[in-house]
């Protein structure tokens, strides 16, 4: 179990990965020499896992932002490494119920999105996908820990 002084760590990391330890340290009350050392061990831990950055993608030119649900009928491994080396994918999970797969998709454009899909479904068996276009992102990568 972790400590109060060590789940506030990780609060502030998911706040701001860039703070430095001297920052953590002030808003923790705690020596930096301490919280290098609890940073430390929440990697070894493998309780963080890497440090990275949200993006706004509509800035960059990829306003199409989609979830989509497959249901494959081939090789799932094949169709997961597939997935996981496109450059369209920004989240991928391996399901275990009713789908096989939960992609989130960017693309600069509907087209671009349905010519992917057909090619996906051309190389693929894909027994049914299901389509959720993102409105609005209401929250990301916020959960926070109790203290």
């Amino acid at each position: 179990m972790l400590t109060d002084k060590e789940l506030r760590i990780l609060q502030l990391l998911r706040e701001n990965a860039r703070y430095t330890v001297t920052e953590i340290s002030r808003r923790v009350a705690l020596p930096r020499s301490t919280v290098y050392e609890k940073i430390k061990k929440l990697k070894q831990l493998g309780i963080v896992n890497k440090y990275s950055c949200l993006i706004n993608f509509n800035h960059l030119g990829l306003p199409i932002n989609v979830n989509v649900l497959f249901k494959i009928d081939s090789d799932k491994t094949k169709f997961g490494e597939t997935l996981a080396n496109s450059s369209h994918v920004n989240n991928l999970l391996r399901l275990g119920n009713e789908y096989d797969f939960l992609a989130s998709f960017v693309f600069p454009s509907m087209d671009d999105l349905h010519k992917f899909l057909d090619n996906l479904g051309s190389e693929h068996r894909l027994k049914d996908t299901r389509i959720l276009y993102v409105a609005k992102e209401m929250k990301s990568e916020g959960f926070l820990l109790n203290q």
